[in-house]
């Protein structure tokens, strides 16, 4: 992880991510949920999307992939 500046703690620990507001994950409604609080607070320009591939089958992925793409991506671009 990074360490905070300010504290040197390990903020940026993934166990941290979602709590923090930097990790999307859930349902479309739950994403698109976080997704407005995320805009909120910061000046969002883009999303970086990262999956860890190999943990989910590739029907997942794509099924995942295609949630994003028309019921996320089209309320907010």
């Amino acid at each position: 992880g990074m360490l905070d500046p300010d504290t040197g703690e390990d903020n940026f620990a993934h166990e941290n991510y979602l709590d923090m507001g930097y990790a999307l994950v859930g349902t479309v409604d739950t994403v698109c949920r976080q997704m407005e609080a995320l805009t909120k607070r910061l000046p969002v320009n883009w999303i970086f999307g990262w999956a860890y591939n190999g943990l989910l089958p590739h029907d997942k992925m794509m099924q995942t992939l295609e949630l994003y793409a028309t019921k996320v991506m089209p309320k907010f671009g």
